[in-house]
Parts: structure tokens; C-alpha cells; sequence
């Protein structure tokens, strides 16, 4: 198990409290990864993108960054997974090798987002 976690900057709709917008944009993410992906299973990074950009009141997603947590006293696993190593040259999908899963082990915590 490699550990990651999910930056992303949005742009929400003008008329809307942005905040609001954010916060609907952050939980509906956790709740769409909520799920831990197969051993090998590529990782989509154009499927946060799509979630991102249905959520009601988000205009455009202008950043999502993909990190690998570090094991700090335990918290996540330490296994050395180099993820711009297996970015696919579009950067639209990791390739993750049949070894690896990749998961988000504190989704409040590890998929962090801002608005615009």
C-alpha cells in the first residue's frame, strides 16, 4: 500500500459562497474515493477533474496535485512509491504497478482543496 493524498484548487461560481462551493467540492470527493482501488489499478487523475467539475457551483478546476503521504510515527505506510515516476505523459492517469494499491488512508485530512 502506497499512501497519497489530493491537493486541488477550484473557481467558484460568482454568485455563490465560496466556501460553501469548497466545502461541497472537498465531501464530494471523499465520498467518491472513499473506496480503496486493486493492486495495479491505474489511478485516474481525470476522474477528479470530473468529479470536481459537477459539483453544483464550481466553474472550473484550475489544479489538481497528486502526493505521496510520508510515514510519520506510523500514520501512513513506507512503502517508496515515486509518483511522477509513473505520471503517464499526459498526466492524466498514474500508472501504478501490479504490486502497489494506492490509497487514501485519511480522506478529511489528506484531500485538501482551496477556491478561487
Amino acid at each position: 500500500i502506497a499512501n497519497i493524498g489530493i491537493k486541488f484548487l477550484i473557481t467558484a461560481e460568482r454568485n455563490r459562497n465560496k466556501y460553501d462551493v469548497l466545502a461541497a467540492a472537498s465531501s464530494e470527493l471523499r465520498n467518491k474515493l472513499a473506496i480503496t482501488n486493486e493492486i495495479g489499478e491505474p489511478f485516474y487523475i481525470t476522474d477528479i477533474y470530473k468529479i470536481l467539475n459537477d459539483v453544483n457551483g464550481v466553474v472550473d478546476v484550475i489544479d489538481v496535485k497528486i502526493e505521496r503521504k510520508i510515514q510519520i510515527d506510523g500514520d501512513y505506510s513506507s512503502v517508496a512509491f515515486d509518483i511522477d515516476r509513473h505520471l503517464s505523459l499526459d498526466k492524466r492517469y498514474i500508472n501504478v504497478p501490479e504490486d502497489i494499491v494506492l490509497e487514501i488512508k485519511y480522506p478529511k485530512s489528506d484531500i485538501q482543496g482551496a477556491v478561487s
